[in-house]
């Protein structure tokens, strides 16, 4: 087992030296043929810390693996991270366990959305915002972000236009927070901004803060249902340590919904649809939110470094540009000055030609741009920064 165990001073030269995944079953490696370094879907190559390891391997020498369920102390281990990480008060009731997050984005599309209703979300966008709504049999009302002084925001003046040419009124909206693929940390002020749009269109909210524990800039996140009595009783919070901990395939989140008509009418439509969580996903998740060896802030140190360079190597770049990262280990990176100038259509398969396996930004709502998980070792993300950094530089010379 490839458990992390050393004093936190040592994790930088752990996360320096990855365990090899390029002979398992990982999604990730396993894409792209040939010399390819994958840079994609949001899937850290580092091992969790000890204490994770330990509980799964604990949950395996039980022995007996018949149906599980959650109990009061997987609950309070959820109750105890809420308070510490974010200063949010929830209570045991709720709390809903899941087996993933895209699903639980689902299950808030059919339980709190009507058939053919518009789902209001923000692009670019992770891609499983812009799928969700058509499993419902509706659309998206996706507003492009816009970049106001250096920061992103949602354009409420052009969703307000929309929703008034609108032939059914939207529910719901779709909250990204930390905002995957852009990595902005939302501030309070700007999610008061959208809490009060919410109130005036009176909508319910999916908030996925899967990436809640990776915030870069030193800031606290702010989960959106914790702005208040009026935000805690329409919104339903997606959260999981699976980004934080790498631990995705092991398929264990929750929601945390205060209202309880909410809560009856989500958990309702699961009913059949949605399999319980693992027993080694629910051991993993406890484990995570009571993770105290310091590996998680030696974790964000580590990717701040890597964010600085990946801003490095974007701004040499001829025709890209990008924000730095204030949360997750997902650059977006504009390219469209560059495509124009050289005539490319396909940005992502300019980069995977050149050795580096990136996400296409059309998949976000957004061609021309794309997505780069810095996630992984410096000495891979050096390699392969050198790479586009070359290819780009061959077609100019």
């Amino acid at each position: 087992m490839n458990a992390i165990r050393c004093a936190s001073s040592d994790y930088r030269q752990a996360f320096d030296a990855p365990p090899d995944r390029t002979k398992a079953d990982s999604t990730k490696w396993n894409k792209y043929g040939g010399d390819v370094i994958p840079l994609w879907v949001a899937d850290m190559d580092f091992a969790p810390p000890a204490g994770v390891c330990d509980a799964i391997a604990a949950r395996t020498a039980a022995g007996v693996f018949g149906y599980c369920q959650p109990t009061s102390d997987h609950v309070r281990a959820v109750i105890e991270h809420a308070g510490r990480a974010y200063g949010w008060t929830i209570h045991d009731e709720h709390v809903v366990f899941l087996p993933g997050l895209v699903p639980g984005i689902c299950l808030a599309c059919n339980a709190l959305s009507g058939a053919s209703c518009e789902i209001i979300t923000a692009t670019p966008i992770y891609p499983p915002f812009l799928r969700a709504p058509t499993y419902r049999n509706t659309t998206s009302l996706a507003a492009p972000l816009v970049r106001d002084g250096g920061r992103w925001q949602w354009d409420l003046e052009w969703l307000d236009h929309r929703i008034r040419q609108s032939r059914h009124k939207p529910e719901l909206l779709l909250l990204c927070n930390p905002h995957n693929p852009v990595g902005q940390s939302w501030t309070r002020a700007e999610l008061e901004r959208l809490l009060d749009f919410v109130v005036r269109h009176d909508l319910r909210v999916c908030a996925d803060e899967a990436h809640a524990d990776l915030i870069l800039s030193g800031a606290r996140h702010i989960p959106f249902a914790s702005l208040g009595d009026e935000a805690m009783r329409r919104t339903v919070t997606l959260m999981s340590p699976s980004k934080a901990y790498n631990l995705a395939g092991l398929g264990c989140g929750y929601a945390v919904i205060a209202d309880a008509e909410l809560r009856r009418r989500y958990v309702a439509a699961s009913a059949g649809l949605v399999p319980k969580v693992n027993a080694f996903g629910l051991a993993a998740c406890r484990a995570a939110l009571r993770d105290e060896s310091g590996w998680l802030a030696a974790l964000r140190e580590y990717l701040s470094g890597n964010a600085a360079r990946v801003v490095d190597a974007v701004a040499a770049l001829p025709g890209f540009a990008m924000t730095r990262p204030e949360a997750t280990f997902l650059a977006w990176i504009d390219a469209r000055e560059f495509c124009a100038t050289q005539g490319i259509a396909d940005i992502a398969g300019f980069f995977e030609r050149a050795g580096v396996g990136v996400s296409d930004g059309a998949d976000f709502g957004n061609a021309q741009h794309l997505r780069l998980n810095f996630g992984c070792s410096r000495r891979l993300l050096d390699a392969a920064l050198q790479r586009m950094t070359a290819a780009v530089a061959r077609l100019g010379s």
